[in-house]
């Protein structure tokens, strides 16, 4: 096919500059409740995550040699050597699973490097064979899968300790999020709130979805899934100050003070309007052509 000057779109960088309409600031933050992990003993054997990566990261077998509150570990690596000052998510108990695996668990796969020493990499499993072994896909290997037994996994993510609880229920996000709000807006501002969840067997979904309208200012939609995901969602109509002024100094401290053992995990803000392009506010008198 064949590209001609027509194809490109001519109209000047000035004049889709001048033509955007900034219509509103977004804010998405999501969030998560990460409850402890339980205590190692000492002399405990362990995986520790020598390369720590979402998907392409190595675990080393060791032993835990001291700690401190289950806050900081020292770990004697099988290989020798000791590593000092590990936190406690950078370490899984060895504990293997008695009970099958099952297509897309995320585990843990031995395998050994260059030198013939033990090391465990990120992956999944994508089959469980009739013979009782595993077809599994390595994350850094994208492209070949192995066949491993069943002492060759174990689980990647480890359980919290079921003696921490997080206490968290929709009641506790109304009032964090009624605490937010009262805080940013004044008193002659109408905030009006909308709460939806499970009462009875005949909805579908657990947790709650909460909206929150202030006017003609600002709305604000939290979605709890029941367990661990909180998602925010922050629409603002009042574009003269930044939208962080609510989301990250008013909103974010409330929640994660409010809220026991809950962690944000991603924070994006962006305009929203009309036009060929869209841009803040503080960007909309600063341009370079």
């Amino acid at each position: 096919k064949f590209v001609t000057n027509d194809m490109y779109d001519i109209e000047p960088s000035i004049e889709q500059w001048l033509g955007q309409e900034l219509l509103a600031q977004q804010a998405i933050l999501q969030f998560e409740i990460k409850l402890p992990k339980p205590s190692i003993p000492d002399k405990h054997r362990v995986l520790f995550n020598d390369y720590s990566h979402n998907w392409y990261g190595t675990w080393l077998p060791g032993r835990v040699k001291s700690s401190s509150n289950n806050d900081l570990y020292s770990i004697a690596l099988k290989g020798g050597g000791v590593r000092e000052g590990i936190e406690r998510d950078l370490i899984r108990k060895f504990v293997q699973s008695t009970t099958p695996y099952k297509f897309g668990d995320r585990v843990l796969i031995q395998r050994g490097d260059d030198n013939n020493a033990e090391v465990w990499h990120q992956g999944s499993i994508t089959a469980a064979n009739d013979d009782g072994t595993y077809k599994v896909r390595l994350f850094q290997d994208s492209y070949g899968e192995s066949v491993v037994t069943q002492d060759e996994l174990i689980h990647q993510f480890e359980a919290p300790d079921p003696n921490e609880s997080s206490g968290f229920t929709s009641e506790k996000l109304k009032t964090v999020l009624s605490k937010s709000l009262a805080d940013f807006f004044p008193d002659h501002v109408n905030v009006k709130m909308l709460v939806f969840e499970r009462k009875s067997d005949s909805l579908v979904g657990d947790g709650a979805l909460i909206v929150a309208v202030a006017e003609q200012e600002m709305m604000v939609v939290a979605s709890w899934d029941g367990r661990i995901h909180l998602d925010v969602n922050i629409l603002s109509f009042y574009n003269n100050q930044p939208l962080g002024g609510f989301s990250k100094e008013t909103l974010l401290p409330q929640f994660l003070s409010g809220i026991p053992y809950l962690a944000l995990v991603s924070h994006d803000e962006q305009p929203r309007g009309a036009g060929r392009i869209v841009n803040g506010m503080e960007d909309l008198n600063s341009f370079w052509f």
